[in-house]
């Protein structure tokens, strides 16, 4: 903020001056101290020049620090505008550089900018304001003013760590998928790094105090041979340390791509077998390495092994087998070393899957299988060649078949077992299998068992064979087989007549113990079988025999042919509801039944004696022993026709059944409806009598009766009705009016059902015309409208009125006196001026009445207007004469529309003078200089104060028109 500095006296004291110049020297003052200057402390010295001074605000560094450039620059920010800077008003403050220098100077106004020669060395240099010397304004600020400071740095950062490593065990080798990892370190803090590895940019991590690593993952694509690395760096200054790279470094890391492998890999034994091998076999293990390698270290069965080189990278090694080897896969271990990088690849039996099963122990072995054998009862079967042998055994070779078979080395003599050989070595000897022919029939399956002592059990499994089971004999009864039988045919026909239903077979075993069934059922081998249904044409007939072990069975068919049935005769006929009369015999084809109304259909379930006899019901196909589809049944006979036809196609038997259906007696309605609203009580078909009542204004009705049964006809007040529909329209008369409802049903049977309709009599109260004797009222007659006028001539002293009721049942008086409808009234005589005459109607129902009025006025003879005989309207808004307008409508109800009467045009006549009479020619008000403000009419007698009657008024009306009195007069109507 600027401030003005205080004087040390006043100002008319230092300046001794007049008073309006210091006032003028004194705006000079705060206008410069606004300005970023300050006025100087004065003595009271007249001859002091330097008023002003600033201040110096700051001198900052422009570039970072550290720094290792040539030179740097410092900005210099004094508080206001000054003038005559140079460098001599700077001085440097060092440490450590040498040859620092203030270079230059550039700048005017508040900044300016110094830039100083950095010198030699490390260190640093700060700039500082001296002194003020030239400087205007002067600088007020206690000099020197020591400013920012650079740090200087031309020291080239040095590398304290340096080395390369691989992930592998050996990690100055590496192969594809090694992770090569490349330390660094620096004396200094560094800014940046740049680093390569087998020549791929990699990016550096800090992993401590000026400690650095990068990393690169070895593949494929990468050279072999060594794996150089480069790195440099930059500190905080800008030094960049210059490259290292492996060679300066001495770290030697090799890079081969894969490690040795081998192929043509076999591990074999010179046995026969050559995956096995007994005691004195070689095994030999034979490889070819994938490149060259160092001459490999093999061993087998765990003994070091010299392997011989056979050509290029091919190698075999060899080793006999001793008892004294382990038992079981022979192994191997063979290494093969990368001379290069010695990296090593091992082959093992493991890892190739060569494998020779060494066996020390007495053993027996065995060629050839024991095929399937098959023979009959009594027959021995062929015989099979297997062949035995064995190793280390102490005796010869002991054999026993499975049950069921015999052996022999021959194959002539056979017995229940053989012995081969006597021990040592047995080569391979010959025997002979077969089943014996003292077998049963069944299948025989088991294990040949070898041995020998010391030596593990040879089993040797001989496949299934069988004796086959076969039947002895077999005959029918009745009928004979074709051809005759054989034990070794199986299929057999037959022939029986029509007349044939069933028949037995005898069938007999073979061997004495196979058991037997016939179409499923067990038979004694000897015995006749059940007896067997037979149908018409082919009828199949199985005969199993089985082994007494049951796992042989020999299936023998016997097809039957059966003549077709002439039969066409029912078994049984039953009906679904009704009885049979006669009751059914077979023989019987003609019967009757009879159901009530109540069933509409039947069916039928005719049952045949021959099976494959046909059956039509109404000439439609019926399975035998089912029912009939519905047969619908109308009132009266229904025939039915059963037809049955015989297999043969030929014989028919036809029964015929009728089925005589009562008609309905049925007269009940499902439903009454009324045209004009709910029957009392709600309808129920057993409830007969009925009421309902209706307004006076409903003159007809219609019923819709429905019939329970569609069978049934209804009639309402005689006249036939469609069941469901509407009847005609029935004219009703006032008070009661029965209608009868008469349902007919099928059978003849009637039922009555009534309907008291009670019309009420008429509330009409209404003329449908009104007419007097001297022309027609005003306004023109409506029926809703019950006041009129009608004005005649001085002359007409009476008038007759002509009432015509809207309802002939009405009841018409005028002026008291009864009139009967459509006549002439007495005549009533007539008063000069208004006359009113009320024609009073009462409706049917003597309670409702309606008052139509007639004012009928009778000129005076003075006026114009007595010998005008015309009607004048009761009510047509408001009546005009010159500028007077009189609203004929007051309802003074408080609504603020019409509440008093409204004369438009009476302001401009305030000599007026108004009265009012009610029909009677009675003064209910009277107003002299009527204005609709102060005077006006609101309902409210000026005579009385009450409140009129809501209905019609007569004004009349005398105003001054220049000197002329003028008259007027008419009616008004109060409602409220």
């Amino acid at each position: 903020m600027k401030t003005i500095l205080p004087l040390k006296q006043p100002l008319f004291l230092v300046f001794g001056l007049p008073a309006k110049v210091l006032v003028f020297v004194f705006l000079i003052v705060l206008c410069f101290s606004n300005s970023g200057y300050a006025l100087a402390t004065m003595s009271t010295s007249p001859k002091h020049a330097d008023l002003f001074s600033t201040t110096i605000n700051s001198i900052n560094t422009v570039t970072s620090s550290p720094t290792n450039a040539a030179s740097v620059q410092f900005t210099v920010t004094f508080g206001a505008n000054v003038t005559g800077v140079g460098l001599g008003n700077f001085s440097l403050t060092t440490s450590g550089v040498t040859g620092a220098s203030l270079a230059s100077l550039t700048g005017t106004g508040k900044v300016y900018t110094v830039t100083v020669n950095t010198g030699t060395g490390d260190g640093s240099i700060g700039l500082n304001l001296e002194n003020s010397t030239g400087i205007a304004p002067a600088v007020s600020t206690t000099l020197p003013f020591t400013g920012g400071t650079y740090t200087i740095d031309k020291t080239i950062p040095a590398v304290t760590t340096l080395y390369m490593v691989s992930s592998n065990t050996n990690q100055t080798v590496a192969v594809v998928g090694d992770v090569i990892t490349l330390y660094f370190g620096s004396n200094e803090a560094i800014h940046s790094s740049a680093a390569t590895i087998g020549g791929h940019p990699v990016t550096a991590e800090n992993i401590g105090t000026n400690l650095f690593k990068a990393s690169y993952t070895m593949t494929s694509a990468d050279p072999d041979g060594r794996i150089h690395f480069t790195v440099n760096f930059t500190d905080l200054a800008g030094n960049n340390s210059g490259t290292y790279n492996d060679l300066a470094a001495g770290d030697d890391v090799e890079f081969s791509k894969s490690l040795p492998s081998a192929s043509n890999v076999s591990f074999v034994s010179n046995n026969a077998n050559t995956a096995k091998a007994i005691i004195g076999n070689k095994v030999t293990l034979s490889f070819t390495a994938s490149e060259a390698i160092n001459p490999p270290v093999v061993t087998i069965a765990g003994h070091s092994i010299t392997p011989t080189n056979t050509g290029g990278n091919s190698y075999t090694a060899n080793y006999t087998l001793v008892a004294a080897d382990d038992a079981g896969n022979v192994t191997f271990d063979a290494a093969l070393v990368d001379p290069v990088n010695s990296a090593t690849t091992h082959i093992t039996n493991v890892t190739t899957g060569d494998n020779v099963m060494f066996n020390n122990t007495p053993t027996l072995q065995s060629a050839g299988i024991i095929a399937s054998l098959n023979t009959v009862p009594g027959t021995p079967s062929v015989s099979r060649l297997i062949k035995v042998s064995g190793f280390n055994l102490s005796a010869g070779i002991f054999i026993i078949p499975p049950t069921g078979f015999e052996l022999s080395t021959d194959n002539i003599n056979f017995s229940h077992s053989v012995t081969v050989g006597t021990g040592g070595i047995v080569p391979p000897t010959a025997v002979y299998i077969r089943l014996a022919a003292t077998d049963l029939s069944g299948t025989y399956a088991n294990d040949m068992i070898m041995s020998s002592p010391r030596a593990t059990d040879l089993h040797l499994t001989a496949q299934s064979s069988t004796v086959a089971a076969l039947l002895g004999t077999l005959s029918l009864s009745p009928g004979s087989l074709a051809p005759a039988f054989k034990t070794t045919t199986t299929s057999y026909s037959a022939n029986v007549g029509g007349n044939i239903l069933s028949m037995t077979v005898t069938p007999r075993n073979a061997d004495g113990v196979a058991s037997l069934k016939v179409n499923g059922t067990p038979v004694v081998s000897g015995m006749p079988s059940q007896s067997i249904s037979l149908v018409t044409g082919a009828n199949t007939i199985n005969i199993a025999v089985t082994s007494q072990d049951n796992t042989l069975t020999k299936i023998y068919t016997v097809t039957v042919t059966k003549a077709p049935s002439n039969v066409a005769t029912l078994a049984s006929f039953t009906l679904s509801t009704g009885v049979l009369h006669p009751t059914f015999v077979p023989s019987t084809v003609n019967y009757v039944t009879t159901v009530p109304n109540s069933i509409t259909s039947i069916s039928v379930t005719p049952t045949t004696i021959e099976a494959h006899a046909t059956v039509k019901v109404n000439s439609i196909a019926v399975t035998s022993s089912t029912a009939s589809a519905a047969i619908p049944l109308t009132v009266g006979d229904n025939v039915i026709t059963t037809v049955v036809t015989a297999e043969n196609g030929t014989s028919v038997k036809t029964y015929t059944l009728t089925v005589t259906r009562k008609p309905s007696t049925n007269d009940d309605l499902a439903a009454l409806k009324f045209s004009n609203g709910a029957l009392t009580p709600a309808f129920t078909p057993g409830t007969t009598s009925y009421t309902k009542s209706v307004p006076n204004g409903v003159a007809s009705v219609t019923l819709t009766p429905t019939t329970a049964d569609t069978s049934a006809t209804v009639t309402v007040n005689g006249g036939p009705v469609v069941s469901g529909t509407a009847s005609a329209a029935i004219a009703l008369n006032t008070g009661d009016n029965p209608i009868a409802i008469v349902v007919t049903a099928q059978s003849g049977d009637t039922k009555t059902y009534m309907l008291t309709v009670t019309r009420a009599l008429s509330a009409n109260a209404n003329l449908s015309i009104l007419k007097t004797s001297s022309g027609a009222v005003s306004p023109a007659f409506s029926t809703n409208t019950t006041d009129y006028t009608r004005a005649v001539g001085n002359a007409v002293t009476s008038i007759t009125i002509t009432p015509t009721a809207a309802d002939a049942n009405a009841s018409i008086t005028v002026n008291g006196l009864f009139v009967k409808s459509g006549n002439a009234s007495e005549s009533i005589n007539l008063n000069v001026g208004d006359n009113t005459i009320p024609t009073v109607v009462t409706a049917q129902d003597g309670s409702t009445q309606k008052t139509y009025t007639i004012v009928a006025t009778r000129a005076t003879g003075q006026l114009g207007l007595a010998d005008e005989d015309t009607a004048k309207p009761l009510f047509t808004g408001r009546t005009q004469t010159d500028e007077i307008n009189v609203h004929q409508g007051v309802t003074p109800n408080g609504d603020r529309i019409d509440d008093f009467l409204v004369i438009d045009g009476i302001n401009k006549y305030p000599d007026n003078r108004l009265t009012i009479m009610n029909r009677s020619g009675q003064l209910v008000f009277e107003s002299k200089g009527y204005d609709n403000r102060t005077k006006v009419f609101d309902g409210h007698s000026s005579k009385t104060g009450a409140m009129q009657l809501p209905g019609t008024y007569f004004y009349s009306l005398d105003y001054t028109d220049k000197g002329v009195v003028k008259h007027k007069t008419g009616f008004i109507v109060i409602k409220y």
